[in-house]
């Protein structure tokens, strides 16, 4: 057992379950897997990645990613205090390869390898009980919770419910340097280096010696330096590979700088804000809640009847954006109440991948999101269940999912429970 893991079993009941979370979360992304879904993705993430399906699909795109986890795969758990009073949130991450391989019209386009850190929210809601049995309030007809997910069995409700924990409800992928591929790379290269200098000092000799015709008193001085030139570059080579990947982390270290502040700024502005008008609001479930929104607005392609914006019409131009991840950071420029809305106004890092034409490009882009929320729905984060039923002609639908009622057209107000977006661009 190495000292990480002696650190990590050092911790909580919390700590080691989300590890076991994420590490079999990422073991069903794989394509190996042939699941769809993990089975402990939040339903905002199911449908995020049904919406990506769907866009892969339209532009006959597959993505198989395989990922090496092995029980040497290092791991560990961010710090996290627990302010929520609802929530036990826990950031655990794997360090481990990863190899993408992109294929358009079923030919292979790019292969990615590359080293990822992949953070997951591992998120236990206390005091839930799936197998509780609930009445719909719709007909009265008994069912469990997890049951009701799909709808009510017996009368077809269809209800804005609380997802059942613990789940993932979201992840984020940072791409690490290779340090053991790059010091060897770098090493080597320090070894070719000095052996063809070595060499090209002394080319004249060195050919006359090969050649017999060598007639200085030297011969096996030189010859000597050619064995021992090698190992003076790996000497040097071990010192400058060293001192390359200090630089290169440091490089990388300033690069985020400024959105590691954003982030952390964002972490102290939401929660003063939002606190004084829910006293329970939880940080970790808005920034995975934003996450989604921001990935169900780049996946989507008719906003029209998309449920989670409500702004001005507009159309999808991001529709060859074939993978939209998040990186972990983001800034929020605005928290306002107006006419007793609740407004965020937030730029949200993403690392895409596109498709145009048959070629992949991948960009990291920033987005622009304002949310809305009522001021007087505060979330409730214990259990929740809302039956939906259109208020002209009394039929259910799924307004997760749909703006419109689907018998009569009818808009269905979901911001009365939980945000929407009223304005999205590229920053």
């Amino acid at each position: 057992m190495s000292i990480f893991d002696k650190l990590i079993h050092k911790k909580d009941e919390y700590d080691n379950e989300s590890l076991n979370m994420l590490g079999g979360f990422i073991q069903q992304l794989d394509r190996r897997s042939g699941k769809a879904d993990p089975d402990k993705a939040s339903a905002d993430m199911k449908y995020a990645r049904a919406l990506q399906r769907a866009r892969l699909t339209a532009k006959n795109v597959q993505i198989n990613t395989e990922y090496h986890l092995t029980d040497e795969t290092f791991r560990f758990v961010n710090w996290k205090l627990d302010t929520d009073t609802r929530y036990k949130v826990r950031i655990p991450f794997y360090e481990l390869d990863a190899k993408t391989e992109i294929r358009v019209n079923n030919r292979r386009r790019k292969t990615m390898r590359e080293r990822q850190k992949i953070y997951g929210y591992a998120v236990w809601l206390l005091g839930q009980q799936n197998n509780k049995s609930y009445c719909c309030p719709n007909c009265g007809g008994t069912s469990t919770v997890e049951e009701l997910l799909g709808g009510c069995p017996y009368c077809t409700t269809r209800f804005l419910m609380s997802d059942l924990y613990p789940k993932i409800s979201s992840i984020y992928t940072q791409k690490e340097l290779n340090i053991q591929k790059r010091f060897k790379l770098d090493v080597l290269l320090f070894v070719l280096a000095f052996s063809a200098l070595g060499f090209c000092l002394n080319a004249k000799e060195y050919i006359s010696i090969f050649n017999g015709t060598y007639d200085g008193n030297k011969k096996f001085e030189m010859l000597a330096a050619l064995v021992i030139i090698p190992f003076v570059g790996i000497f040097v080579g071990v010192l400058f590979a060293n001192l390359a990947v200090a630089f290169r982390k440091l490089g990388k270290h300033i690069a985020t700088s400024g959105l590691r502040s954003d982030t952390r700024n964002a972490g102290r502005q939401v929660p003063e804000f939002m606190r004084r008008y829910e006293p329970n609001f939880s940080l970790d479930y808005f920034i995975t809640k934003l996450v989604s929104l921001t990935q169900v607005m780049l996946y989507t392609d008719d906003y029209k009847s998309c449920a989670v914006y409500n702004g001005e019409p507009m159309e999808n131009r991001w529709k060859d954006i074939i993978d939209a991840r998040y990186r972990g950071f983001l800034k929020i420029n605005e928290c306002r109440e107006e006419n007793g809305y609740l407004y965020v106004d937030a730029e949200v890092c993403m690392d895409n991948i596109y498709c145009r034409g048959g070629k992949i490009k991948r960009k990291k882009e920033r987005f622009r999101l304002v949310l809305r929320k009522s001021a007087s729905a505060e979330t409730d984060y214990g259990f929740s269940i809302h039956s939906i039923n259109c208020r002209s002609c009394g039929a259910s639908f799924d307004a997760a999912k749909q703006k419109h009622c689907s018998n009569c057209g009818n808009t269905y107000a979901i911001d009365s429970y939980d945000w929407v977006v009223i304005k999205f661009e590229s920053c």
